[in-house]
């Protein structure tokens, strides 16, 4: 599954302890990039999947040098639906290069054309409204935005950051009571025909 500047590969046990080696991220906001789903959001607001335990990970390898720089994982995986639920993680030093883009850009080949048999048909994902980086990368590559939920953020989110002049813009993303701070979530959708669609028209303007 190769890609110009990344590949992908099933992920190894040594894997684990290479994506320990990742320096922390550098964004204060990143602490709510990976909340959990409440309880029965999935039930309540999305169609439901299999049995969320099933996940199958796979290593993005830079081709220059063969480095770990990040995984994609499936889960909620829903084989007689076609179903999917994506996970992608970059480490600190390689965001911000298009790096990830490009190996979603393989991965969803494999995804709606090999897995599966004759592959899958729906992807979705869930991502923080506020990282915004990610919202455009799944924008760019033909995800529709379907519905929101709202997260706690927990005690060790730094509320302070809301009242900061720098994240005035990010404040939209939050909402607080007495006593809690909620992160806003995006329920994003792919389908394997829109996919195809986007492909075609990218190779018809080559």
């Amino acid at each position: 599954m190769p890609g110009v500047r990344v590949r992908l590969r099933q992920w190894q046990r040594a894997d684990d302890l290479d994506s320990m080696a990742w320096p922390p991220y550098v964004d204060p906001l990143s602490g709510v990039w990976n909340l959990q789903r409440p309880p029965g959001v999935a039930d309540v607001v999305w169609s439901t999947f299999g049995d969320p335990s099933i996940r199958r990970t796979w290593a993005i390898e830079r081709t220059s040098d063969q480095r770990l720089i990040g995984r994609v994982s499936l889960r909620d995986i829903d084989v007689r639906r076609g179903s999917a639920r994506l996970g992608i993680t970059l480490g600190q030093p390689f965001v911000s290069r298009g790096l990830g883009t490009e190996a979603l850009e393989c991965f969803l080949g494999v995804f709606f054309e090999e897995l599966g048999g004759s592959g899958f048909q729906v992807l979705v994902l869930d991502v923080a409204a506020v990282n915004l980086r990610a919202v455009r990368c799944y924008d760019r590559l033909g995800f529709r935005y379907i519905a929101s939920d709202w997260r706690e953020a927990g005690g060790a989110f730094d509320a302070t950051l809301l009242d900061s002049p720098a994240y005035v813009d990010r404040a939209q993303f939050f909402r607080r009571d007495a006593q809690r701070i909620y992160a806003e979530f995006y329920e994003m959708r792919l389908e394997r025909a829109e996919w195809r669609a986007r492909v075609a028209q990218e190779r018809a303007r080559r």
